[in-house]
């Protein structure tokens, strides 16, 4: 073969396989965008601050910045200042946000104020595998009319959480817990030893982003209160200072003002929840999803000694009379790139997600209800637990607030008649009565 010849057939070859890697890094290359279709864009995370948020923010969120590669900026604010923070940037026109934790007592304001995007068209298009995670029930009932604005990430039905030790000290049987609001306030008293730094209940005191409210309310429907008149319409006026509740907040005043901890009024769920942690308390009526923290060896003195209960509606209740907080991810409409904050959405409220921070203890009531029957999940939870969240969520009523652009205003004056009780200023029906007005003016 002559050079010239070899040289034709060389540079031939040499171009042949130049094309097959061109050809090869273009695929390589299309890939990557198919796998990070999104990559470059940043997105703004606003949440209110407890154990599951933190770890996604710890470790989730970074995670999702990797396979994606998508930035995503957080902020994580106490539940008090986070409402504020959200009203602000509704009342203001503030477009900061992408996506934001949102809960049941919040959602139709953000409807109404048109500060929230569909979520309906993404669902249709999402896997099954993705949406058959979530029970149509709970879908419809966290539905504005009729359109979903939040996939659920949580649902924190009211459980009572107590202190076996304590019980025994007691001369109470750790097995035989109260059943209902009047032997709640017994069990308080008896649990109650101030000079050994003990109360016998806490709960939410401070008026602070309505937390007292949520503490009031989950009483309220334990006694036959609701958010509706005889008819079973949704009624807001004249409620609130009728006996049922006039009977709660007398047994509140008990509970928080006579066997509650010192400073009751600045209670908040973090101060109640180390209060039980640190035997400062013998009973807290709290969200489930805050109970697994109670259980953490490293966090908690009484870890394995604590004892689960759903406290029984009164006779003609009704069977829906435990409160059913759900708090969810939504998608602000202002949102620049809805298909990237969709994909956050999707990831904080996945399979994979909530299974692992159900596991670690983050999450102590997920919104997912196909996690339950995984083996890994079974074997973490504790029995007691988990057969009394079980119990609470056949009970569940998610309409404990009201569910109106108001809705926050009307607890805002229950905060404030709780307040004014606890610290001894008025007396239960005064308080209340005087509420009630207020909340006529707020519905005029």
């Amino acid at each position: 073969m002559n050079i010239k010849k070899f040289k034709s057939i060389t540079i031939l070859i040499f171009s042949f396989v130049f094309l097959l890697v061109a050809c090869s890094d273009s695929d390589n290359a299309d890939n990557s965008n198919e796998e990070k279709p999104y990559e470059g864009e940043t997105l703004s995370l606003i949440m209110d601050k407890d154990d599951s948020t933190q770890d996604l923010q710890d470790n989730w969120i970074p995670q999702f910045e990797e396979e994606t590669g998508i930035d995503v900026d957080v902020e994580i604010l106490p539940e008090s200042g986070y409402d504020t923070k959200l009203n602000l940037a509704i009342s203001s026109g503030q477009e900061d946000y992408d996506v934001v934790r949102t809960g049941v007592k919040n959602w139709n304001q953000l409807v109404d104020s048109d500060w929230l995007e569909p979520l309906d068209e993404y669902l249709e298009e999402s896997s099954e595998d993705y949406t058959d995670g979530f029970e149509d029930k709970l879908l419809d009932t966290l539905a504005v009319d009729g359109t979903n604005y939040s996939i659920p990430y949580s649902v924190g039905a009211d459980l009572l959480f107590y202190n076996k030790e304590m019980f025994e000290e007691a001369g109470l049987d750790p097995e035989d817990p109260p059943n209902d609001m009047e032997e709640l306030v017994e069990y308080a008293e008896k649990l109650h030893k101030p000079d050994n730094n003990q109360a016998g209940f806490v709960s939410r005191g401070t008026k602070e982003g309505n937390e007292n409210s949520f503490s009031m309310i989950m009483m309220w429907l334990k006694n036959g209160g609701r958010w509706e008149d005889e008819n079973g319409d949704e009624k807001y006026t004249d409620i609130i200072n009728q006996p049922e509740a006039v009977e709660t907040l007398e047994q509140y005043k008990k509970l928080m003002g006579d066997y509650g901890p010192k400073g009751a009024s600045s209670v908040g769920f973090d101060e109640a929840q180390l209060a039980m942690q640190q035997e400062e308390a013998a009973m807290w009526l709290g969200a489930a999803q805050l109970g697994p923290a109670l259980e953490d060896e490293e966090e908690s003195n009484i870890a394995g000694d604590v004892g689960y209960k759903v406290l029984e509606g009164k006779e003609n209740t009704g069977e829906d009379y435990v409160s059913g907080a759900v708090w969810g991810f939504s998608m602000v409409k202002s949102a620049e790139n809805k298909d990237a904050a969709w994909e956050l959405i999707k990831f904080l409220t996945s399979k994979e997600v909530v299974k692992e921070q159900t596991i670690s203890g983050d999450l102590g009531s997920p919104g997912r209800s196909d996690i339950f029957d995984d083996e890994e999940v079974k074997e973490v939870l504790n029995e007691d637990f988990a057969d009394a969240l079980q119990e609470a969520n056949e009970h569940t009523n998610p309409i404990y607030s009201p569910i109106i652009s108001e809705g926050d205003e009307i607890r805002g004056a229950m905060s404030s008649a709780i307040s004014e009780v606890l610290s001894g200023d008025e007396e239960p029906k005064e308080a209340l009565d005087k509420a009630n007005e207020e909340i006529k003016d707020i519905l005029e």
